[in-house]
């Protein structure tokens, strides 16, 4: 991606993943103007007043679950991290809005993921807001154009009502699509 930092939320109430995590960043110079929240509690109260690009939340704080942050930070990508995985847990993590989901492990090398995670839970979500865009633009411009067709119809009945010679229209298979009142008088046939 372009070269730009990123503001990183981590959650997570172990120090060594913290210090890990840190020391990842300053290691491989990753663009990360990162803060830590050591419980839900503060990372709720830093949320309350912050925005973040990415939120890297560990699933078991001290204080409650990463589910108890997930429900306040929609829209923010979020990746959710846990040394006690399970796939009924990465379904659920995902259901309620993570962007990814990783497996902690003892030596900590899931951190050496983090900055393609990072990466790909930014781009899918500017590929969701792309989306968006397009599909408002999208209905935007049918609502518009089924107004304009609407005035068309009317001006199109308009205009045949009131001539004199008499109209038919026919489709392609030679069934009458309509009929003026000029041809009803006419012709005597009557078109509903």
């Amino acid at each position: 991606m372009e070269n730009k930092r990123y503001k990183i939320l981590l959650v997570e109430d172990d120090r060594l993943d913290q210090m890990a995590f840190k020391r990842l960043v300053k290691e491989e110079n990753l663009p990360y103007d990162y803060t830590i929240a050591g419980s839900t509690r503060q990372a709720k109260q830093i949320l309350s007043t912050e925005k973040f690009d990415v939120i890297f939340i560990d699933y078991l704080l001290g204080d409650g679950t990463a589910f108890d942050i997930l429900d306040s930070i929609a829209g923010t990508p979020s990746v959710f991290a846990t040394g006690t995985g399970s796939e009924e847990l990465a379904v659920k993590a995902m259901k309620s809005g993570a962007s990814d989901y990783l497996i902690k492990d003892p030596a900590r090398n899931y951190l050496k993921v983090l900055p393609e995670v990072v990466e790909n839970s930014i781009r899918h979500k500017k590929a969701e807001q792309e989306l968006k865009k397009y599909q408002e633009k999208l209905i935007e411009l049918v609502n518009e154009r089924t107004e304009e067709l609407a005035e068309e119809k009317e001006l199109l009945a308009v205009t045949l009502s009131s001539m004199a010679d008499a109209v038919v229209a026919v489709d392609a298979d030679d069934r009458i699509m309509l009929l003026n009142k000029a041809t009803e008088q006419i012709t005597g046939w009557q078109f509903n």
